[in-house]
């Protein structure tokens, strides 16, 4: 990732993209020390969930969509949420838990109109989001450059996905049924 944030950053001549990528191995370390516990119990006991992004972070809802998958044997579909608003938003209940990762570009405006319509829908709605605490906000580093935002968030994730591999008995160094080296013919 570190790598695409550079080649992206060079071909933009993206000042900025530059500067936050010297600063992103010291808030990789921040982001792996952040604690998502409120959404452990929750997401440990669901039977399948969704993960929801836009802009930068849908890639992000990808991967931890697929690392619960893998790491939790939890079904798990990421979604922008444009499209969830389509056919998933029937699925909308407190017994089907939502991951928001929220963008730290002008998407975000939407992501956050777009969560405050789940909550008035009854959802169980987790968003990683920087500012003040309140129910189901899961805490984040403070924004810096959209991109990098976004990798910092799958880094916040994975610790998260680790605990709920224990709480599930599943062991996320050895993935059921999965090989380290897959091979095409």
């Amino acid at each position: 990732m570190a790598v695409l944030l550079r080649v992206l950053a060079e071909w933009k001549e993206d000042d900025a993209l530059r500067a936050a990528i010297g600063r992103f191995p010291e808030r990789l370390a921040l982001a792996t020390a952040i604690k998502w516990d409120e959404a452990v119990d929750a997401l440990s006991h669901a039977g399948s969930l969704a993960t929801i992004g836009r802009g930068p972070t849908l890639a992000i809802a990808r991967e931890a969509a697929l690392k619960l998958k893998e790491t939790c044997n939890l079904h798990a579909e990421a979604f922008s949420s444009a499209e969830f608003q389509h056919g998933p938003m029937a699925l909308v209940s407190q017994h089907y838990p939502l991951l928001l990762f929220m963008p730290t570009d002008a998407a975000a405006a939407g992501l956050r109109e777009f969560a405050a319509d789940l909550h008035r829908k009854g959802a169980l709605v987790f968003a990683a989001e920087h500012g003040a605490p309140n129910a189901g906000r899961l805490p984040v580093l403070p924004p810096e450059h959209p991109d990098v935002d976004a990798a910092c968030l799958i880094q916040t994730f994975y610790a998260l996905a680790v605990r709920i591999a224990v709480r599930r008995g599943t062991n996320a160094d050895q993935p059921r049924h999965l090989q380290k080296v897959t091979r095409t013919r």
